[in-house]
């Protein structure tokens, strides 16, 4: 997903221009950006990291209905849309009666997504895991458990500073345009490609390994 001068070694086995750069990179922003909005930038991160982990565990659970490309997908999409829409209503516009009835709204249109979503992981069945994947932890009460999750990540995020959600919205839309512009273009899913195996017939864990030949 990143340029491939961050994967070079040095004669030492070292990241030495992934260090640089990074280095550099982060040693501006601490310099410029005070620790106020970074502490907030560095908190919403770690936040939005989690939501995208719960809907990770939705999609590799559950997959669309085949009438209904990209469905899921595109509920978990509006879900999170609505999830901090809601959270920035009811952190700053409550105190006044518009407020609170725009609050109600995103509440009730959060709400129906996720029913929506609690049906279609309902009707699709779960996807298949191998014997290694079913000797470690599974999520329970999915897809409630990483809904309930993603809206809380969302909730705490709205109660950031105006200025902090401000930062946190330009770093969101650079995030983006670096990774549709460059690095779904550029990743091995989308280049080579992966060859998963599942291990022998002793229950060895699955590995994966680049595809050669595309």
């Amino acid at each position: 997903l990143l340029p491939a001068i961050f994967a070079s070694l040095d004669s030492k086995g070292n990241l030495w221009w992934g260090t640089l750069i990074s280095g550099v990179v982060m040693i501006i922003i601490a310099t410029f950006v005070p620790f106020t909005y970074l502490n907030d930038l560095i908190s919403a991160g770690i936040l939005i990291a989690f939501s995208m982990t719960d809907a990770s565990v939705i999609l590799l659970r559950h997959k669309s209905p085949e009438n209904k490309p990209l469905y899921l997908e595109k509920l978990l999409g509006a879900f999170n849309v609505l999830a901090i829409i809601s959270g920035i209503l009811v952190s700053y516009c409550a105190d006044t009666f518009e407020g609170q009835c725009f609050s109600a709204l995103f509440g009730l249109l959060l709400l129906a997504v996720g029913f929506e979503l609690q049906k279609v992981c309902a009707r699709s069945p779960s996807s298949e895991s191998t014997p290694a994947d079913k000797e470690g932890f599974k999520t329970p009460m999915v897809p409630l458990l990483p809904l309930l999750g993603m809206a809380v990540n969302w909730y705490l995020i709205a109660h950031l500073a105006t200025f902090s959600l401000i930062l946190l919205a330009i770093y969101l839309v650079i995030t983006f345009a670096i990774y549709f512009l460059y690095s779904s273009r550029h990743s091995v899913a989308n280049t080579t490609g992966w060859i998963r195996h599942d291990g022998d017939d002793s229950g060895g864990d699955g590995n994966f390994e680049l595809a050669t030949g595309h």
